[in-house]
């Protein structure tokens, strides 16, 4: 079973591009440990603007999950997914 993350946080958006109005989505692929923790991020499709980087791999470095299970045991495992930047939520 795949983790699920545990908290609805959302990352802190770059200041000048909001109040630019700048969206942006960015991929990160995060190793997470058999505690639920994540152990090491990276950027796997950055954003035009480095600042949104920087947020997102902050964002999923505090995140916390549950950890994935094989046969009821908990398992190291690698998530992919997007961190979107978005000024309407």
């Amino acid at each position: 079973m795949k983790p699920k993350k545990l908290d609805a946080s959302k990352p802190s958006y770059p200041p000048l591009y909001e109040s630019q109005g700048l969206e942006a989505d960015v991929v990160v692929e995060v190793q997470i440990d058999v505690r639920g923790e994540v152990t090491s991020v990276r950027v796997v499709t950055p954003s035009p603007h480095a600042e949104f980087d920087e947020s997102a791999v902050a964002h999923a470095r505090k995140s916390r999950f549950s950890p994935a299970t094989r046969d009821g045991a908990p398992v190291p495992w690698t998530l992919t997914y997007t961190v979107r930047f978005r000024l309407d939520e």
